[in-house]
């Protein structure tokens, strides 16, 4: 079984409404017949834990190229149905979390934003969260198959405390806004445009903004039941503004991630990683705050030593492209017989040409920038390069 989006039906007529006359009455002589209709495709995000499925996400509406472009020109709004939601009430949600999580979050003020793990007790990932915080709750936005076992974990850590945790995941739906008119498109909403790394209030819907494509991103959150009337909004407002917004699925966003070089959780790393590996280590962790479950293995790491893999870029020689989990070699390995690593992800880079932008895990022996390896793809064992990204560096 799988757990369709509330937004499924708007979606799909969206598709429809696309098989329409090519005419043109201002355009003489333009080509003139019948559009091929949209053929939108989903894909089940993540396992089946439960009876209700794993949430159906938007691959493409039919055209990840013009998606792309939506991205990299205008505003590409995505049915985030991927993302989950937890939610802290009470005056001691802040000192909890903060002896909790990797990030410090006990000097937040209200609508300030934090990336944070939580990590269980030898260092290695539980969970990937950003913190909202405002003067009546604070939520952690995280993948929806790590909601309610994040839940639980802080649960058990209460004793006492003025705190109250529940998954909230099923009750509030996310949309995500991609693009750099996506500003100009919540302005024309009458909503108030947080800075990166803020959150806003408006009306029911809580807006904040992570720029995680190489433009400027923004999620708006709001009630499940109201996902509708808000999808509608913006098709509405978009329409009689000057924003273009096209709705774009997975492919293309992935797409840009890649091409952008941001790591994601549960796809470049997951649960049973330790920071160190990420390649986001100094966005999540706080080297200066106080002990929280796994410090000491963070720390150690950090000060004394490194871990065993990390993530890295990869430079290929050429344009073949590499699958996720396709297998990494030392430069000098001509056999090909020891992997040393493995592809996270891949994708076309459209901005350097389509050439292909890949991320993935290899062994420490290998990661230092400019080392030589081979990359399997396309059945053959392609030259390459390693690089550090960009989010692994100390700022």
């Amino acid at each position: 079984m799988t757990n369709p989006s509330p937004l499924l039906t708007l979606i799909e007529d969206e598709a429809a409404a696309s098989h329409r006359p090519m005419t043109q009455a201002n355009r003489p002589g333009a080509a003139t017949g019948q559009r091929p209709p949209l053929e939108s495709e989903w894909l089940p995000w993540g396992p089946s834990d439960d009876a209700s499925g794993p949430p159906m996400l938007l691959a493409t509406l039919g055209s990840i190229e013009l998606e792309y472009a939506a991205i990299r020109r205008s505003c590409g709004r995505l049915d985030a149905a991927h993302r989950g939601t937890v939610r802290l009430t009470g005056d001691d949600r802040l000192d909890l979390l903060d002896r909790l999580v990797t990030q410090q979050v006990c000097t937040l003020r209200d609508g300030d934003v934090a990336e944070a793990f939580l990590l269980d007790r030898k260092g290695r990932l539980q969970s990937d969260l950003v913190v909202l915080h405002s003067d009546q709750e604070t939520w952690l936005d995280l993948d929806v198959h790590q909601a309610a076992a994040t839940a639980g974990a802080l649960e058990a850590m209460c004793f006492g405390e003025d705190v109250v945790i529940a998954d909230v995941s099923e009750v509030h739906h996310r949309i995500e806004l991609h693009g750099p008119q996506s500003e100009s498109l919540l302005s024309a909403m009458g909503l108030a445009v947080p800075e990166v790394m803020r959150v806003t209030h408006n009306d029911g819907v809580v807006c904040w903004r992570l720029d995680r494509v190489g433009v400027p991103g923004f999620a708006l959150c709001v009630a499940t039941s109201s996902a509708a009337a808000l999808w509608m909004r913006i098709t509405q407002v978009a329409k009689a503004s000057e924003c273009s917004c096209r709705t774009i699925g997975w492919y293309a966003l992935n797409m840009a991630r890649v091409e952008t070089g941001e790591p994601m959780a549960n796809i470049d790393y997951g649960t049973g990683n330790l920071p160190a590996e990420t390649g986001v280590l100094h966005r999540r962790v706080s080297f200066t705050k106080g002990c929280y479950p796994g410090q000491e293995v963070v720390a150690r790491m950090y000060n004394l030593g490194h871990p065993k893999q990390v993530l890295r870029s990869l430079v290929l020689d050429d344009d073949c492209l590499p699958i996720a989990g396709a297998q990494i070699f030392s430069g000098d390995d001509a056999d090909l017989a020891s992997p040393l690593g493995a592809v996270t992800s891949s994708a076309p880079a459209p901005l350097s040409g389509s050439r292909p932008a890949v991320m993935g895990m290899v062994r420490w022996s290998i990661a230092s920038p400019g080392t030589r390896v081979r990359v399997m793809a396309e059945g053959k064992g392609i030259g390459a390069a390693i690089e550090t990204l960009a989010t692994d560096v100390q700022p």
